[in-house]
């Protein structure tokens, strides 16, 4: 497989690609990371029995790609998006030019409706918005196919929809969450977010450490700095208390209740408040830490820079403290996340193996949708070791065939 048996004019389609990535500065991790796509795509044309590279072959190759999950999603459909260009224009823009979406006339009312639910369930203005963008572009494609009104939407239109969609993770999120709308409002008569077709993709256990890790990891910061002193605090709410690390940046100095030994805040992702116990070690670090804390007066955040001008930690500050001090413990994180996200599950593996209920472990790491108790029955790999069943002993037409190779029924 490769260029030989691909057109001149394809081999000199894809040497003009590179250039011009060459001659915009693109690193080597980038113009890389273009031949691999580049390899994928070549196989994909041979095997349809072609030659040469279409606007409609990139169409296809993303089609198979998104049905497969690829992980290189993202940059696949940068690349065959800039190949088209440079096709049909012989250049290509870097980025893809915005288009404004504006959603049909008569569909307008409807998705208003369902934007306003959303907002009424508490979702983030993120998520609210994600949806609604990609709900436009739904509608639109709907509107073209003659639909005027929500009623009117047939399986036939999904699947055609789905198939013109660039981005088909967020086209089934998006469709399958305004479709059960449409259905439960009774704006249709059948539940069509059951038909929205899937994507399949391989989904990793949760990245845990053991407690010789995290002991380590602690045990290894040096806490006599103003900057050892605040990672450490910040370590241990992610460890102890399972907060997610946004959530550790905003944390404010009224947040924190001595008295009543406690932490109150309002969650990031979900808005919904929480309440935390301050645990004995977590008091002894904040205090500590507090003892060397920049005070500037117009910063009520509880983290702040160790260097002038003093503010509130960047967004990446909870993960990067978290990977350093990995690294610095010396632990083989191997394939394991090394982030604030992954001393969360380590709370919650910690949890489940001591045999606290799922639902109390979901109230602790301050979920509110119940479903999310299935993912942290991944990190409770003794109790599933408990539910393993026997292999039966083979009988029948099976046993005659371990006969035949001269194996043994067992």
């Amino acid at each position: 497989m490769g260029d030989h048996c691909l057109s001149q004019e394809f081999t000199a389609l894809k040497k003009r690609y590179l250039e011009r990535l060459s001659t915009l500065h693109y690193s080597n991790g980038s113009i890389k990371n273009s031949l691999c796509v580049f390899a994928y795509l070549e196989k994909f044309i041979e095997k349809m029995g072609l030659a040469d590279y279409s606007i409609e072959i990139g169409r296809a190759f993303l089609d198979e790609m998104a049905g497969i999950g690829n992980p290189n999603g993202k940059i696949m459909r940068a690349t065959v998006r800039r190949l088209s260009e440079l096709t049909e224009t012989g250049d290509f823009d870097l980025r893809e030019k915005y288009v404004s979406h504006e959603c049909p006339a008569c569909l307008k009312k409807q998705l208003e409706d369902y934007v306003e639910h959303m907002e009424q369930q508490g979702l983030r203005r993120s998520s609210v918005s994600k949806h609604s963008r990609n709900i436009v572009k739904i509608l639109q494609e709907f509107h073209v196919r003659g639909i005027q009104d929500v009623s009117a939407i047939r399986p036939a239109d999904i699947y055609v929809a789905f198939k013109e969609s660039g981005n088909k993770q967020g086209f089934v999120s998006s469709m399958r969450s305004f479709l059960r709308y449409v259905f439960k409002k009774g704006l249709h008569s059948s539940d069509l977010s059951l038909i929205v077709p899937s994507i399949h993709k391989p989904k990793p256990v949760p990245s845990v450490y053991t407690k010789e890790e995290t002991d380590k990891m602690l045990s290894n910061i040096d806490r006599s700095t103003v900057l050892g002193k605040r990672e450490y605090a910040v370590i241990l709410l992610a460890l102890r208390l399972g907060m997610r690390g946004g959530d550790i940046l905003k944390l404010e100095l009224g947040n924190i209740d001595f008295n009543a030994k406690a932490i109150e805040f309002i969650q990031e992702k979900t808005l919904v408040p929480q309440r935390l116990e301050l645990l004995p070690d977590i008091e002894e670090a904040l205090v500590s830490y507090f003892a060397d804390r920049p005070n500037p007066n117009n910063s009520s955040y509880v983290f702040l820079t160790t260097m002038t001008p003093y503010g509130p930690l960047l967004s990446y500050g909870v993960g990067r403290a978290v990977a350093k001090h990995i690294a610095a413990a010396d632990i083989d994180a191997g394939t394991r996340k090394r982030g604030s996200h992954a001393l969360r599950m380590t709370l919650a593996s910690e949890l489940a193996s001591e045999n606290v209920p799922y639902d109390v472990i979901r109230k602790i790491l301050g979920h509110e949708d119940p479903e999310v108790i299935k993912h942290y029955v991944k990190l409770d790999i003794d109790m599933l070791r408990k539910c393993a069943l026997e292999i039966p002993r083979p009988i029948g037409l099976l046993a005659e065939k371990f006969s035949e190779v001269g194996g043994e029924a067992q």
